[in-house]
């Protein structure tokens, strides 16, 4: 529970680093001190504990990670389950932003769908500790425009996109982030190979325990990609319903 191990299940490659080096100090301090001095230091003790250290929160790590699996593996089923039952378009938007809000363990959450004229229009929002989640504050973004934006170019590409550090990418080709966003992650909705209807764009994925905003993992990014994968055929079958609706009921008119 302390922040150190917080800190190793994020980073466990720089922690296994940082224990193999501390290691070879130890030898080494204990080889010269023997050596110069005559000194006999115990380093193998710390070395051992150490060892032992790291191996501890190696497989707390491994069960933790394990775990976070399993739940997001139940939430990707239940969640599937409930988009096929969904029989309301708004209600199926926000199953899909909750429970990919609930994957990622993210700060925020948008969903864009594309709209007949041509627009991204953001149709559902997730905000941890927020009151507006109203969607209609985001604006749309113009797939005919002239200029570019991130959101349009991962449309276009059909492509995930992860951008775990804006400290390091300040700039993008499109202009400059200016919210407080750290890490991002878009990932288009693809009911096919070819075709994207809409995006899902992650911000800020957070540590569960610290709250801390963490990288996206990519075991967090293919969950990402099999949810939004998911929610386009659910909302293409549906949108496929309603237009059936609309021709029965124009045939029973005429």
């Amino acid at each position: 529970d302390s922040r150190i191990a917080a800190w190793f299940n994020s980073k466990p490659v720089a922690a296994v680093t940082l224990v193999l080096v501390l290691n070879a100090l130890f030898l080494s301090l204990g080889f010269f001190l023997f050596v110069q001095f005559g000194l006999l230091m115990d380093a193998s003790t710390w070395v051992i504990a150490q060892t032992v250290i790291m191996g501890a929160l190696i497989a707390g790590s491994m069960t933790i990670s394990l775990g976070r699996a399993r739940y997001r593996l139940r939430k990707l089923v239940e969640n599937g389950i409930l988009l096929g039952q969904a029989t309301n378009r708004d209600l199926l938007l926000r199953q899909t932003i909750d429970a990919a809000a609930d994957i990622a363990n993210c700060a925020e959450a948008v969903l864009y769908l594309k709209s007949e004229s041509g627009l991204l229009v953001a149709t559902a929002r997730y905000a941890h500790n927020a009151v507006n989640l109203d969607p209609k504050s985001i604006p749309d973004i113009d797939m005919h425009a002239s200029f570019s934006s991130i959101e349009k170019d991962v449309v276009l590409r059909g492509q995930t996109l992860c951008i775990n550090d804006l400290k390091k990418r300040p700039l993008f080709p499109f202009g400059t982030q200016k919210d407080s966003s750290q890490c991002i992650l878009y990932v288009p909705m693809k009911p096919h190979e070819n075709e994207v209807i809409g995006l899902m764009k992650l911000t800020n994925p957070l540590e569960r325990r610290s709250e801390q905003v963490i990288a996206f993992s990519a075991q967090t990014i293919n969950f990402a990609e099999a949810l939004a994968a998911h929610a386009a055929v659910a909302i293409e079958n549906q949108s496929l319903l309603e237009a059936q609706k609309q021709l029965m009921d124009a045939l029973i008119k005429l």
